[in-house]
C-alpha cells in the first residue's frame, strides 16, 4: 500500500515522502503520479519528531497533530506497522 508523508506549514507542502507497506515490511519510493492510498500531513518539528523516534506517528495521529486523508480501512492495516518500525521521511 502506497503511503505519502507531506510535511507542510500554514497549508504550504514544504516536503513529500513515500513507503510502501507490504505487510511488516517498509520501503522508501520515490513520489510519483500514483495516488497514495494514505497520506499524512505533518508540521516540520512533528515530522523530525516521528523521523527521530521521539514521536511515535499513532501518537500524532491521536492527537490530530498528524493529519490523515484516504482510505480509513488501509489506515487501520497500516498504522501498526508504521508506528513499530522505524522509517525515514528523508531530511524532514
Amino acid at each position: 500500500m502506497i503511503i505519502d508523508f507531506v510535511v507542510a506549514e500554514r497549508k504550504k507542502e514544504l516536503e513529500r515522502h513515500r513507503v510502501i507497506v507490504d505487510g511488516d515490511a517498509i520501503t522508501a519510493s520515490d513520489v510519483d503520479d500514483t495516488g497514495a492510498a494514505v497520506v499524512f500531513t505533518l508540521t516540520p518539528a512533528d515530522a523530525a519528531a516521528v523521523n527521530d523516534g521521539t514521536l511515535d506517528l499513532s501518537v500524532a495521529f491521536m492527537r490530530g497533530t498528524a493529519k490523515m486523508a484516504g482510505d480509513f480501512g488501509v489506515l487501520l492495516h497500516v498504522l501498526p506497522t508504521l508506528s513499530r518500525s522505524r522509517f525515514s521521511l528523508g531530511s524532514a
